[in-house]
């Protein structure tokens, strides 16, 4: 993927801010079911009170996940439902 009007990084809407470790969709609570982290990711970078609780993914790391500080400014990905119908 190249670099898109600036975009380096976008938040992918997942986040363990509830429990520690345990990653869920955002928009739905639902555990995750497909991971795609880059190893060691999630580490936690920062903890603390800047824990990395965040879902992101970045030119970086060719788009792999990373647990990202969820006050950082990036671009979003948004979920659409698609509807399928028999063809």
């Amino acid at each position: 993927m190249d670099l898109i009007d600036g975009i380096w990084s976008v938040w992918v809407g997942g986040s363990d801010a509830q429990v520690e470790n345990t990653w869920l969709w955002i928009t739905s609570g639902l555990p995750m079911s497909f991971t795609n982290w880059e190893s060691p990711q999630p580490d936690n970078w920062g903890g603390g009170a800047q824990n990395a609780d965040c879902l992101c993914m970045g030119r970086w790391s060719t788009f792999i996940w990373h647990d990202c500080n969820c006050f950082e400014n990036r671009a979003f990905v948004c979920e659409k439902l698609v509807m399928l119908r028999n063809l």
